[in-house]
């Protein structure tokens, strides 16, 4: 019987199989290609990596915006209190004001006399040439009311002038800004 011959399956192989053959150039493309094979790998193992972890991040945001809204809605809740307290101390320094300035005290004190339930004081200026006064009321009535209180019984209000009236927007409320002239009455 005759033998065949197995054919091999053609390979092409570009470097030589022979190491004592290698010319210089066919050393640098093999070191090219296995130093481009590894750059391939490790770029590859980055990119698995970064994939990978963006699991581990994405939960990890997920769990910090948590904490953060649930300490946000904490500090919103503080808000009405802290509202209330800077509006004390605001008072508390108003009152300290009225402490350093002892001329002023009988003013207040007379101005106080003569308010209503209704009617608010936010403001007295005591200047050099005029007192002002500005306060806020429900309706005209009420206003009406406390400026003749004042002009009637107050004695050192005598020379009392409407500067203006003004209603406040998205409110019933009418503010009246009232300057007194400073005359002998006062001083």
């Amino acid at each position: 019987m005759l033998k065949r011959k197995e054919k091999r399956p053609a390979s092409i192989n570009l470097l030589p199989n022979d190491e004592s053959d290698q010319t210089i150039a066919s050393k640098i493309v093999a070191w090219l290609l296995g130093t481009f094979r590894l750059m391939v790998i490790c770029v590859e193992l980055i990119v698995i990596i970064g994939f990978l972890s963006r699991f581990f991040l994405d939960s990890r945001n997920a769990d910090l915006t948590d904490e953060i809204n649930a300490k946000k809605a904490l500090v919103e809740s503080y808000l009405p209190f802290e509202r209330e307290f800077r509006y004390q101390q605001l008072k508390i320094a108003e009152a300290a004001k009225l402490q350093e300035n002892p001329s002023i005290r009988p003013l207040v004190a007379d101005i106080a006399s003569q308010l209503t339930e209704d009617v608010v004081v936010t403001e007295i200026v005591d200047g050099a040439d005029e007192v002002r006064i500005v306060a806020e009321a429900r309706n005209e009535a009420s206003i009406q009311s406390f400026i003749l209180r004042l002009s009637n019984s107050s004695e050192l209000l005598k020379n009392l002038t409407i500067l203006s009236l003004e209603q406040k927007q998205n409110s019933q409320s009418i503010i009246a800004n009232l300057v007194n002239s400073k005359g002998a009455a006062i001083e």
